[in-house]
């Protein structure tokens, strides 16, 4: 069985928990050593459709788009603001792009 520890996790430099209510889990990876967690405030429900936007934009923006952990953090949040209301169920769209967290001691940049 492996710990959670810093030597446990393997090296493990990004962890995305997308689910309502994670930040806690995030914070126990951030504790656990892990630089890079993203997650969704404490205090909010999260639409599917606002989840898919940012998890595809965040990662595209990682993967082919070549940016550093904060800037593809904020791709996918400027890309859930974006989102038109009638996708995210007549909501404010920067609301929703504001439930989404970026912590841990990692530098994002």
């Amino acid at each position: 069985r492996k710990s959670c520890t810093p030597a446990g996790l393997g090296g493990l430099e990004l962890v995305f928990v997308c689910a309502c209510h994670s930040q806690p889990a995030a914070a126990a990876f951030a504790r656990a050593g892990v630089p890079h967690v993203v997650a969704v405030r404490s205090s909010a429900l999260l639409l599917d459709n606002a989840a898919i936007c940012f998890t595809r934009h965040f990662y595209l923006a990682l993967v082919s788009g070549g940016k550093s952990v904060a800037a593809a953090f904020e791709v996918a949040q400027a890309a859930v603001s974006a989102m038109p209301s009638h996708l995210i169920a007549r909501r404010c769209s920067a609301r929703e792009s504001a439930k989404f967290v970026l912590i841990g001691s990692g530098d994002h940049d």
